[in-house]
């Protein structure tokens, strides 16, 4: 099966705790996802599991100039 990035919503969680490099990680995968696979919908969740079901103002828009200085 192949996906058209066009047509993807992708989401990054993390499950907290400290984690040294998770923020190059995060930055890759949304400079990835938007270059390489022109994904336009991508999103940081917040709080871990939690940020899933309790609100959507946990549901960040990530974009290469959101995470251009992490």
């Amino acid at each position: 099966m192949v996906f058209k990035g066009k047509d993807v919503k992708a989401a990054i969680v993390t499950c907290g705790g400290l984690c040294p490099g998770l923020n190059v990680v995060i930055k890759s995968l949304v400079n990835c996802l938007s270059n390489e696979y022109g994904v336009k919908e991508i999103y940081g969740v917040k709080w871990g599991y939690r940020g899933f079901y309790d609100d959507d103002k946990f549901w960040i828009k990530l974009d290469n100039k959101e995470v251009e200085n992490i």
